[in-house]
């Protein structure tokens, strides 16, 4: 007989036993075994320019399934896609991904507006670690310098933090999360006409 496969579907500590029979009686042979299944860590990358749009899907964790949700009744289920938008809205778009044990979810906002002063398409931003503990570092990028400003709400939409971003094209801010109690928390970038949201966890 061939060896048998099984996917465990939570990461634990599982005792796999085996029973041989014959026409004498039965033996029964068991092993623990230890399964680790990866968190996944997830973050949305957006370029182009309004009103197409290019979605790249940053995984890792083994992420091999994909869910994109672009908030104007559209899905995709690939990992990087371009989408078109209908200009003059915002839209909320959200993106889920899966191994066989995991499954995370981040969402971005993003303004579709043309002919507006202070609108930038193609603004990125970033934070790391996910899940964060005591420190994140938020990366900004700008295709253009703007002056613009860092936001961090609660799952309450109460600010916590505030920074104002100096014009410049590139910028790093680290920030010290220490006395910040673990949940979930949404980083905004905001600029006169649009902005930028990402989801992020605080764990410990």
């Amino acid at each position: 007989a061939s060896a048998p496969t099984h996917i465990y579907a939570q990461s634990g500590t599982y005792n796999v036993c085996l029973i041989t029979t014959n026409s004498c009686g039965n033996d029964t042979s068991c092993m623990p075994i230890t399964v680790t299944c990866p968190s996944i860590s997830l973050q949305i990358q957006i370029s182009g320019q309004s009103p197409v749009f290019q979605f790249n899907a940053l995984a890792t964790g083994g992420a091999n399934s994909f869910l994109w949700d672009f908030g104007d009744g559209s899905t995709s289920s690939l990992q990087n896609i371009t989408h078109t938008f209908q200009p003059g809205d915002t839209y909320t778009v959200c993106l889920t991904a899966w191994n066989p044990c995991d499954s995370a979810s981040t969402c971005s906002t993003i303004s579709v507006l043309t002919g507006l002063p202070g609108f930038v398409s193609g603004l990125a931003l970033t934070i790391f670690p996910q899940p964060a503990d005591d420190r994140a570092i938020v990366e900004i990028r700008l295709p253009e310098p703007i002056a613009c400003q860092l936001v961090i709400q609660d799952a309450l939409g109460r600010a916590l933090f505030k920074q104002q971003i100096e014009e410049g094209r590139q910028h790093r801010v680290l920030l010290d999360l220490a006395h910040w109690a673990s949940g979930v928390y949404f980083l905004k970038l905001e600029t006169e006409q649009q902005h930028l949201t990402r989801k992020f966890l605080i764990e410990r």
